[in-house]
């Protein structure tokens, strides 16, 4: 029975411990959903301490959404809102980009651009095929800003370690260096 729970669980920890790494962008996220649902479903008919309801739950339970079309209007609403406060930040205006994309008209209204997206990185889909739109930029600095905070959290944790009431008197210089050291 162990060997069936680590064969289900497995491929689940290790997308976790994968997202709390230092590097990993938001779009990473999506993937490593996708990647979990395909896992469990190519191993979960081979475990057989489990139900077909089990099994179904389980299936039902990892999922995801894709493309934002689960995403209720209110919802969509706030994801038009922020990608129109981050165009700001850009100093761009990506309005008629955005009711294109959303009205599948244009560069978006070809079905070449559509074939394989389930398939691709989606930071490689708006940085190839839709490189010359403006929405473009946008997408690609949402879908890369970093998913979690876990690295800048156990910078400050180790940092106040090193520079607590003991060693008030460390230099900053040294304090990174030793900070360097206990990280490496």
């Amino acid at each position: 029975m162990v060997e069936h729970i680590i064969k289900l669980l497995e491929p689940i920890t290790q997308k976790i411990f994968k997202l709390e790494g230092n590097g990993i962008q938001i779009n990473e996220v999506y993937m490593a959903f996708k990647d979990i649902k395909s896992t469990l479903n190519s191993v979960l008919p081979e475990i057989s301490i489990l139900d077909e309801q089990h099994k179904q739950n389980i299936n039902n339970n990892v999922t995801f959404q894709h493309i934002g079309i689960e995403l209720d209007e209110e919802r969509e609403v706030d994801a038009m809102e922020y990608i129109h406060e981050v165009s700001q930040l850009l100093n761009i205006d990506v309005g008629i980009d955005l009711a294109n994309y959303r009205a599948k008209e244009g560069l978006w209204g070809k079905s070449f651009s559509w074939k394989n997206v389930t398939e691709m990185d989606p930071v490689v889909w708006w940085k190839g095929l839709c490189r010359s739109k403006l929405l473009s930029r946008v997408a690609v600095r949402i879908l890369t800003a970093p998913c979690t905070s876990a690295a800048t959290e156990s910078t400050f944790s180790t940092h106040a370690h090193i520079h607590s009431h003991k060693r008030n008197r460390l230099t900053t210089d040294r304090a990174a260096k030793v900070a360097y050291i206990s990280y490496n």
